[in-house]
Parts: C-alpha cells; structure tokens; sequence
C-alpha cells in the first residue's frame, strides 16, 4: 500500500500504468512512524513525499471516521487516494 501511495501522491508510473498524481491519505493503523518512514525510505530513498499524508491513527466507523476523511478532502481538493490499511 505505501507503494501504490507514493506513486499517486508523486505522479511517478506504477506497474507500466498512468498514475493521476494527486493527494493520498494513508491510514497506516496497525503501523508507526519510523517503519513507514523506513520503508519509504527503503523503496524510494526518501522519508515523505509533498502530498502523501500518513496517519497511524483514525477514528472508528461509528466515532468520526467520515468526518474526518470529509475535512481531509476538503482540505485537499485534489485527492486521489485514500487507503485505510488494517493489516
């Protein structure tokens, strides 16, 4: 999953594929900061990208998950992607 986020959030090809670059939200909930920062850096040799947003944090469906994904797109017009990844 941070593959396929990082792709759309720099717009870089996946795979042989166009990729619309875009803002991506990923919800890394069963990770932390420094594996996903590690392993970005591993497969890409950065730790961020501009418009690659990570959180290993998110409300539950019944407590504001909506919400919060609604305020991420209004405060990101130009979302393409958002993964929540619970595995």
């Amino acid at each position: 999953m941070a593959q396929l986020a990082f792709h759309v959030a720099t717009g870089l090809p996946l795979w042989n594929y166009r990729v619309n670059k875009g803002a991506v939200l990923y919800l890394a909930l069963e990770d932390n900061y420094a594996r996903l920062q590690s392993r970005l850096s591993k497969m890409f040799d950065v730790e961020s990208a501009d418009d690659l947003y990570l959180s290993i944090r998110a409300e539950t469906l019944n407590g504001g998950l909506g919400q919060q994904i609604e305020d991420f797109t209004r405060q990101h017009p130009d979302t393409r992607l958002i993964i929540v990844d619970t595995l």
